[in-house]
This record gives C-alpha cells, sequence and structure tokens, in this order.
C-alpha cells in the first residue's frame, strides 16, 4: 500500500486532536481560564458588541450562505459545461461537497453542536450569566439548540483547506497558510466575543481539518493513484 504525505497529515492531526481532547478533558479549567483573558466584567467580553462584532454579523457570516450559492451556481455550471467554462472534475466536486457537508454540516452542526448541550461562556454564571459551565465533549442540559461545542464558525473557515489541497507546489502551501490563517481568526473573533471556549474553536478545527484530509485521500489521491 502507498502512503503519501497526506497519510501522515491526517494521523498527525489525529493524534494532535486525541491529545487535545484529553488535555481538555483532563483539565476543563484552561477553557474557563482563557475565557476570563477576554471578559471584561458585568457580562462583557472584549470583542461584543464592538465594530467587528457588528461587522461580522451583519455582514461576514451571512455572507456564508452566498458563498454556497455561488459555489453551488459555479459547480452546475462545471458540470453542464463538461469542464469547458470552470475547469472543476466531478471527482473534485465531490470532494468539496463532502468536506464542508460532513464535517462542518453533519459533524459539528448536525451532532455536537445539537447533543452536547454546552453553554457559550457569556451564558455561564462564573462571566455573568445563569447557566454552569460543563468540559469538553461532556454532554449538559445547559443550552437547547446551536450550542457552544464546537464553534461552526471555526469549523467551516477551516474547512476552506479543502481548496489548495487541490493544487499543487507553492500555490498549494499559500493557500493552506491563508486558510489556516482564516479559521485562526474566526477562532479569535469567536472567543473574543465570548461565544465559545477555547476547546471549542481548537476541536473545530482539527475536526475540520481531519475531514478534509480523509475525504481528499479516499475521493480524490486513490483515484490519482489507480490512474
Amino acid at each position: 500500500m502507498v502512503y503519501s504525505s497526506h497519510h501522515f497529515s491526517l494521523k498527525l492531526a489525529l493524534i494532535i486532536t486525541i491529545g487535545c481532547s484529553i488535555l481538555f478533558i483532563a483539565l476543563p479549567e484552561i477553557d474557563l481560564l482563557f475565557a476570563s483573558l477576554f471578559f471584561e466584567g458585568e457580562n462583557n467580553f472584549l470583542l461584543r458588541n464592538s465594530l467587528i462584532h457588528s461587522f461580522m454579523d451583519a455582514w461576514v457570516r451571512p455572507s456564508i450562505k452566498y458563498l454556497v450559492i455561488i459555489l453551488a451556481a459555479l459547480t452546475a455550471l462545471s458540470i453542464l459545461s463538461n469542464g469547458q467554462y470552470i475547469g472543476w472534475s466531478i471527482r473534485n466536486i465531490i470532494f468539496i461537497a463532502l468536506t464542508f457537508s460532513l464535517g462542518p454540516g453533519l459533524i459539528v452542526n448536525g451532532v455536537l453542536k445539537e447533543f452536547i448541550g454546552r453553554a457559550r461562556p457569556k451564558n455561564i454564571i462564573e462571566f455573568g450569566g445563569d447557566k454552569i459551565f460543563s468540559p469538553a465533549y461532556f454532554p449538559s442540559d445547559q443550552c437547547a439548540h446551536n450550542c457552544s461545542f464546537v464553534s461552526g464558525d471555526v469549523a467551516f473557515a477551516f474547512a476552506t483547506i479543502a481548496f489548495p489541497l487541490l493544487l499543487s507546489g507553492m500555490q498549494r502551501k499559500i493557500g493552506v497558510i491563508i486558510s489556516m490563517i482564516f479559521g485562526t481568526s474566526i477562532a479569535f473573533y469567536r472567543l473574543g466575543t465570548g461565544a465559545h471556549f477555547l476547546s471549542d474553536t481548537i476541536l473545530a478545527g482539527l475536526l475540520s481539518v481531519i475531514t478534509a484530509l480523509f475525504c481528499y485521500i479516499i475521493i480524490v489521491e486513490k483515484r490519482s493513484l489507480r490512474n
């Protein structure tokens, strides 16, 4: 069996995820300590109700649905024109679609955010709310819908790594770096508004990266090796 650098990257991401998960479960106070760095008292956080917060909520976050519509339109154009106008292969389209639908879609928003029930930092007693803090992974009854664990915005941002994975050489390296910077920026923004704990953001990013690498290996790379 032939193993590529993507197999190594996937194994490394899995090891890091397991390590981070054990750390946050064993030392849940890390989440409280890190959240306190952004807490300014009276249920207010560093970036909450700031210009950045208003801009992100009014423009950036809603634009995600328009991005999905644009990508769907480009995909349809590529298929209908048989790659004449937009040179995306069906296999690459399936890879991108699965990365986003399985990672941010099913695993994050469909399962974890709906069934773990973790309250957000801005809602817990320690930071002026009325909810009880619960560690990462531990089911709780403090939130009924769209809960803190894990971050959907961060998961979506890090899932953009799927696009540069389809490139090669320096373009791929630059694209991956941009994707990681983008994901990290969104994570900092969500932490700064008291919307998520550190574990919510780190594990969301890792889950998306793992999903992207796994989908790439089984959909894109396996086909290339056969050829």
